[in-house]
């Protein structure tokens, strides 16, 4: 390089308190699309470099939790099932790598690359582990992008890690003791508390107390033919037509992967029929439509349980026994076909299932 653009390079090159406003950006983030928005304006470049957030997430985990409810992809975010094959460096990025860019090499990595002449790679760690990395593409013969000091390159790598990171417990946060991150209900914590409170009050009142469990049939065919995108929209679809059948009083949760549950209090569980009888209907009473058009006519099972209480019992295991036989209740009801509700107890719906189960 020439003596010029030896000089252009540390031109280029942001100044310390530059970077250190950047960070104090960076770590106010709340959402991410302010962090992307945050990246873009990286510090010390003639024209904002173009980034790319990649993050590896094959549960689809943090894509639920960064992205809740947005109907249209974030730009500058791209969540992978792996960094293989994405560029050269990802799968094995332990520092930061910076060289000239290369579109067979890294146009996965931005949907514009006409003219992007330098590439700079961070990676991203969460808890010592890579889970992605930060990808900051510029234009020119001498960007910071490309001229920055490798200790000045470890510093933002460890700040875009550490804004991920805070992004993330986070919105785990907002979400563990509230909310579901999948299907929008309340979390399986919530469910626990609320049982709780609600077998207090059956055991002061004296008043019924109805649990249902409601599975969803056949939800990992849909993963398996469709993907597991598609089979989360179907989760979702399935969770709004539930919960329009239900009173503002009863409590909900998902309980993870095909499963939801509703308590519904002041209820015995021949009132618990009805609405057993109208989340069927409502649920498969037209196909739900999945990504790309597909259509999928989609059931639950229900199994259902009152509350058997008595003044003074333990609560736990008052709340362990309701939840334990609406569970297998709801286990009865699949092993029949499918498609209906069982009652704990019911020792037709039982037996019927166990002659399912002999004939199979």
């Amino acid at each position: 390089m020439s003596d010029n653009s030896d000089t252009a390079a540390r031109a280029a090159t942001p100044a310390w308190h530059d970077v250190l406003d950047w960070e104090r950006t960076l770590l106010s983030c709340r959402t991410l699309e302010q962090l992307i928005g945050a990246l873009d304006c990286y510090p010390g470049a003639d024209a904002a470099p173009v980034a790319t957030l990649v993050i590896a997430d094959p549960t689809h985990e943090l894509r639920h939790l960064l992205l809740g409810s947005l109907a249209q992809p974030l730009r500058g975010v791209a969540f992978v099932d792996s960094l293989v094959g994405l560029a050269p460096p990802l799968p094995a990025l332990l520092e930061p790598w910076v060289g000239r860019y290369s579109a067979s090499d890294h146009g996965l990595l931005f949907a514009m690359n006409g003219d992007l002449t330098h590439i700079a790679l961070y990676p991203l760690l969460l808890r010592g582990s890579l889970i992605g990395a930060l990808a900051l593409a510029g234009r020119g013969a001498a960007t910071a992008v490309a001229s920055e000091e490798p200790v000045l390159r470890r510093h933002v790598a460890a700040i875009a890690g550490a804004a991920l990171e805070r992004l993330i417990d986070r919105a785990r946060l907002l979400r563990a003791g509230i909310s579901d991150s999948v299907a929008g209900w309340h979390s399986r914590y919530y469910f626990q508390a609320r049982l709780r409170e609600e077998i207090a009050r059956s055991q002061r009142s004296g008043t019924a107390l109805t649990c249902a469990v409601v599975d969803v049939d056949r939800l990992g065919v849909v993963n398996d033919t469709y993907g597991q995108i598609a089979g989360d929209a179907a989760l979702r679809e399935i969770g709004e037509r539930v919960q329009i059948q239900l009173r503002v009083s009863d409590a909900t949760a998902h309980l993870g992967s095909d499963k939801f549950v509703v308590l519904m209090p002041d209820t015995a569980v021949g009132k618990g029929i009805l609405l057993a009888e109208r989340v069927l209907g409502a649920v498969n009473c037209e196909p739900i439509v999945l990504s790309g058009g597909v259509s999928c006519l989609m059931t639950v099972s229900l199994g259902l349980a009152e509350v058997q209480t008595a003044h003074g019992m333990d609560r736990k295991a008052v709340a362990d026994n309701l939840f334990s036989s609406a569970n297998a209740a709801v286990h009865d009801a699949k092993l029949a076909g499918g498609n209906r509700y069982a009652i704990a107890g019911d020792e037709t719906v039982s037996a019927r299932a166990a002659r399912h189960q002999q004939q199979k």
